[in-house]
């Protein structure tokens, strides 16, 4: 069994399932939280994309926490109408950007009363990857999965 084909198949396990895409990458997209307020909606969402290199043996992941919102807004966590703003601040080694990831879950976990594991997906990823020999690697953008 090729290693995406096994990777597919514990997507099942997880809290949304991978896809094939055409550019052979498998993505898994997953509503976090999502919040209502009158005119307003606001969410966050996990995305996770996964490159398996047959001919190389190496596995590429990139994953995101990501808020979006729309409508009037005004309260505790807004700034006003339609406006907000906030810092952002990480770390590189490497290839990878350490602490962004969990320290947004940590702030939405708080936010929207949510729990969300997501070192479950990569977790899972980087057994499959080491249990069929292959090497994995976190990218910090997108499209270089």
């Amino acid at each position: 069994m090729l290693l995406s084909e096994r990777l597919l198949e514990i997507g099942q396990t997880l809290p949304a399932p991978f896809h094939l895409q055409k550019d052979q990458t498998l993505l898994l997209e997953y509503v976090v939280a999502e919040r209502s307020w009158l005119l307003s909606k606001k969410k966050v969402s996990y995305r996770c994309r996964v490159r398996v290199d047959d001919a190389g043996k190496t596995v590429r992941m990139f994953e995101r926490l990501k808020e979006s919102a729309f409508g009037l807004f005004g309260g505790v966590d807004d700034v006003g109408p339609g406006a907000s703003f906030k810092k952002e601040t990480f770390r590189s080694s490497g290839t990878e950007r350490e602490g962004v990831i969990d320290e947004q879950a940590r702030l939405f976990a708080k936010r929207y009363k949510c729990r969300f594991d997501f070192s479950e997906i990569r977790n899972a990823v980087k057994k499959a990857a080491a249990d069929a020999g292959y090497a994995f690697s976190m990218c910090l953008a997108e499209n270089s999965v």
